[in-house]
């Protein structure tokens, strides 16, 4: 009996450890152990890394954090494919540990921090994209700070695989504009403030204000589908060592330093005062040409600079930022701050002219030629923000986080070009000397604020809800421009009135106000079951957008009282020479004889939209075996827009259209592990095309300005676009590794902007319209060699190439090389190349990015009128860093040391190649070199 009993009770505590019930007395207490999983050798944390202890498991989250609840203590086992299976006795509860996995390629031995930090960062990096699921490319957060010379957003992202710059100002991905692309903060997408659906604020997004910048090239349901070519998404920085970094930047532009430099002493107020008369008043007091008194009246009442003060030399630029990172049992911090100015100078030539058509063949006729070498465009540049990332964990099961960022930038871009041109009624010999000056003042600033929650539980269920508001806006207070001319024969300047014939004096000054707002919503719930080497992972996910845009914009001109007579008659001779032309506006001369003012206000430079985005979206991930892995989702998005525009005629808001459609958007992955550091990766989804919101905005155009504004076409729809990719990657070790990308767009209803080509008398308007379909295919290869190596230095390189070629409404294959048909923004070879040296304290680098020409995003109808091309630009930057100690880095670099002169031709007829007899080199424009002096200090 007693046997039988006991062979009961054993029974009963086998089945309950069967369970995973355990019958104890006196009951034990449960523990907490807590910590965060990180990169051996970048430092940067691992997501989705299985913690066990016992039989308790979980994984780590986006941060590499994990918690655990135990009722008694055992060996800690960490297992990440791609990594050294780690197995951490506990004699007692740990809430901060440290754990650090090494990859399998990764010798374990001692080597100097020094010479292999950016090694290993970079071997991290591409092994976290051969870990991930996703084709993405990665930039971390260390390179972001150890790089500082790395002023703006655009220099980091150059070296990344696929992507390059565009004219050196905007970001391409695998050759595709900005209209096929996006930008994001934490797949949050910022407005769309410009006429060509351009990130406005990239071009000065502080760098170090930043982590980690990814690049995604295929599109998984979690994300908006309003791309059709890539994603850039911006990270926030995380917590990483504790305490206080500094480092501080000065740029040299050997063109603009120590050099006279203008500047507007109060470049924020703008010309229009408040309570200013609306546009039909004053074009109603205009009197067909004809002055009244209501026109110098207002005149009186506007402001307007015509040449900035100046100072007596420009100095350096700066870029100073201070990084503060620590973390506590609950609590986790890490801020940002920057604040950069930049003075910087550029040559110019601009050749204008016009097309004419003879016996059946185009020819350039040019009248006007501006060299610029003597009188550059000047840039000045300030800004300032901060970031910061904010998280709270009260319970081992929750978190609670705030993230922001912000940035502040204002500019000021000026000119004083010097031309000349033949004008016949004057004298058919000797050219007229033309002095035309300019400024541009815009102002921006970008604010993003995203609290969040996420739930952890110990049974694989993960939710999490994100919000977040966007705040957004673009100030032109003042952009403008006035010509200024010798006579041939005379000996002072005069204001210029002869060039299209007329007698009046004309000057224009732009404004231009943008207001955006963004609100969004993003629950999800997911789960995750493991079963031996196959797991499956469910999310369930929803998304609710609303997006405000308000656009205002003014063209105001000033022009003479030539009612009695010639120009020089209407103002003193006094206020005609060049030196004086500030006197203009003085008050003396704002009366009748003077100076009046006529509105050139259009029907659509004053508009608003709203736009809303409601979507939901599941996806399954499964794992089958240590080498197969995939994810199947779909997402269905329903999109709605209203806008609507102030005519003048009657200075009452009319709804000028409403877009409203729905899409299902499904996605494919499959990844096959081929070996150890072999994958493959097979993907196929659809994304959209969305249409840019219509804007309007005076922009730049190399000296000259020119203002774009939508001309009010209700009719542009969303497009489709079809992709598939194929990516082989092979790590071969630390060292070399090669990637090799094949993709396919398929593009239907696709919106193109067009210059109206009757429009460019006064003011330059666009349109849009919808091709029925277009495609691009191309190829990608990236290869990274270690050229030498010994025990402590290193000299390797590495090449990233994409070769790609798109067509409109016909086969790709049957048009390749040609300009004929392509899509705009499309540049067909882009390319990225660095070679590297690093030993136990130096390190030297050179970085170069190749862009092949491609059609302008913004281009004349090209069955109209002729095409404006971006030509080919190579850019190269050279650096070297030493480091003093633990704490101390000196960093010198030189950008642009090529310097190649970036130029816009116009071309007729959808021509291939450039022929001076036909085509118009319309304007190049060449920057100095630019040298970077960096000092990093780490506290801590």
């Amino acid at each position: 009996m007693q046997r039988l009993v006991a062979a009961f009770v054993l029974s009963t505590i086998l089945l309950a450890q069967e369970e995973r019930l355990t019958i104890v007395s006196p009951p034990s207490v449960r523990q907490r152990i807590a910590g965060r999983v990180i990169d051996a050798r970048t430092g940067e944390p691992l997501m989705g890394v299985q913690v066990r202890l016992g039989s308790v498991g979980t994984y780590t989250d986006e941060k590499g954090y994990f918690t655990l609840i135990v009722e008694r203590l055992d060996t800690l086992s960490v297992f990440l494919l791609g990594y050294r299976p780690l197995r951490v006795g506990l004699s007692r509860a740990e809430t901060d540990l440290l754990l650090r996995l090494s990859a399998v390629e990764t010798e374990l031995q001692e080597v100097p921090i020094v010479a292999e930090a950016a090694r290993e960062t970079e071997a991290g990096l591409f092994l976290e994209r051969l870990r991930a699921l996703e084709i993405a490319e990665l930039y971390s957060q260390e390179l972001i700070m150890k790089r500082s010379t790395d002023f703006y957003v655009p220099n980091v992202l150059r070296r990344l695989p696929g992507v390059s710059l565009l004219s050196g100002r905007y970001i391409s991905i695998r050759g595709m504009g900005e209209r096929y692309n996006a930008f994001a903060f934490w797949a949050a997408y910022p407005a769309w403030l410009n006429y060509d659906a351009t990130f406005s604020e990239i071009e000065q997004l502080i760098t170090t204000l930043l982590g980690r910048v990814e690049v995604r090239k295929f599109w998984t349901p979690e994300l908006l589908g309003h791309f059709g070519g890539g994603m850039v998404d911006f990270q926030l920085p995380q917590t990483t060592s504790e305490g206080l970094q500094i480092a501080y930047t000065t740029e040299w532009d050997f063109t603009a330093v120590g050099r006279r430099f203008p500047r507007f002493s109060s470049p924020l107020r703008s010309p229009i005062p408040a309570g200013f008369p609306p546009p039909h008043t004053i074009q109603a007091s205009e009197n067909n040409g004809v002055p009244t008194s209501e026109n110098f009246q207002y005149a009186q009442r506007v402001e307007r600079y015509t040449v900035p003060d100046s100072l007596s030399f420009a100095p350096p630029g700066h870029l100073l930022t201070v990084s503060y990172d620590r973390r506590w049992e609950k609590w986790r911090v890490s801020l940002r701050g920057a604040f950069s100015q930049r003075y910087l100078a550029s040559a110019i030539r601009f050749d204008d002219g016009t097309f004419v058509e003879e016996d059946g063949h185009w020819h350039f006729q040019s009248y006007y030629t501006v060299k610029g070498r003597s009188n550059p465009l000047r840039y000045y540049t300030q800004g300032g923000g901060a970031s910061w990332n904010l998280a709270f964990q009260p319970h081992p099961h929750h978190t609670l986080m705030l993230e922001g960022f912000s940035i502040l930038s204002t500019t000021q871009r000026t000119a004083l070009e010097q031309g000349a041109y033949i004008n016949p009624e004057i004298d058919s010999v000797n050219p007229v000397q033309a002095y035309y000056s300019s400024f541009y003042l815009p102002r921006s600033y970008l604010a993003i604020v995203r609290p969040s929650w996420h739930f952890s539980s110990q049974g694989g269920w993960r939710s999490a809800i994100q919000a977040g508001l966007i705040l957004q806006g673009q100030d032109i207070p003042q952009a403008g421009a006035m010509n200024y001319i010798r006579y041939p024969g005379a000996t002072a300047f005069s204001y210029e009135h002869e060039l299209y014939g007329s007698s009046e004096v004309y000057a224009q000054v732009w404004t231009s106000r943008v207001r955006a707002w963004q609100g969004y919503i993003h629950p999800y719930l997911e789960r995750r079951w493991e079963g031996g080497e196959s797991w499956l992972q469910v999310r369930l996910g929803g998304w609710y957008s609303q997006e405000r845009q308000h656009f205002h914009g003014r063209l105001l001109g000033f022009l003479t009282d030539t009612t009695g007579g010639r120009p020089r008659g209407a103002l003193p001779e006094e206020v005609y020479s060049l030196e004086n032309i500030r006197d203009v506006y003085a008050l003396p001369y704002r009366q009748p004889g003077g100076w009046y003012l006529i509105e050139r206000t259009g029907d659509f430079h004053r508009h608003r939209g709203i736009t809303q985005t409601v979507a939901g979206y599941a996806w399954v991930r499964l794992g089958l075996g240590p080498r197969w892995e995939a994810l199947l989702g779909a997402r269905y998005e329903h999109w709605q827009r209203q806008i609507w525009n102030v005519p003048i005629a009657t200075e009452t808001e009319t709804t000028l259209t409403r877009l409203s459609d729905g899409h299902l958007l499904p996605a494919f992955l499959l990844k096959r592990w081929l070996g150890e550091r072999h994958t493959l990766r097979l993907g196929a989804n659809l994304t959209l095309v969305r249409p840019p919101f219509p804007t309007q905005v005076p922009l730049p155009y190399f000296d000259y300005l020119w203002a774009y504004y939508w001309i009010g076409e209700p009719t542009i729809r969303t497009a489709r676009s079809y992709n598939a990719d194929l990516r082989y990657e092979w790590l071969r070790d630390k060292d070399n590794l090669i990637a090799i990308g094949l993709f396919y767009k398929h593009l239907r209803q696709l919106p193109e902007v067009y210059l109206i080509p009757e429009s460019y008398t006064l003011v330059f308007t666009y349109s849009s319209r919808q091709r029925r379909w277009g495609d691009i295919v191309g190829i990608e290869i990236e290869a990274r060699k270690t050229l030498w190596q010994t025990e402590t230095r290193r000299f390797w390189s590495y090449l990233t190439i994409t070769v790609s070629e798109s067509a409109l409404e016909r086969p790709v294959w049957r048009k390749i090389g040609r300009l004929e048909g392509r899509l705009q923004g499309h540049s067909p070879i882009v390319g990225n190349a660095g070679l590297l040296y690093t030993r136990r304290r130096w390190e030297g680098a050179l970085f170069f990015n190749y862009t092949s020409a491609q059609i302008w995003a913004i281009g004349f109808d090209p069955y109209v009128y002729p095409h404006l091309i971006e030509e080919g630009r190579l850019v190269g930057e050279a650096q070297i860093s030493y480091r003093l100690g633990s704490r101390w880095e000196v960093r010198l670099a030189i950008w642009d040391f090529i310097n190649q002169p970036y130029r816009r031709t116009q071309r007729v007829g959808n021509a291939n190649s450039f022929n001076s007899a036909r085509d118009a080199v319309a304007a190049w424009e060449r920057w100095a070199w630019r040298a970077y002096l960096t000092i990093r200090y780490r506290l801590g």
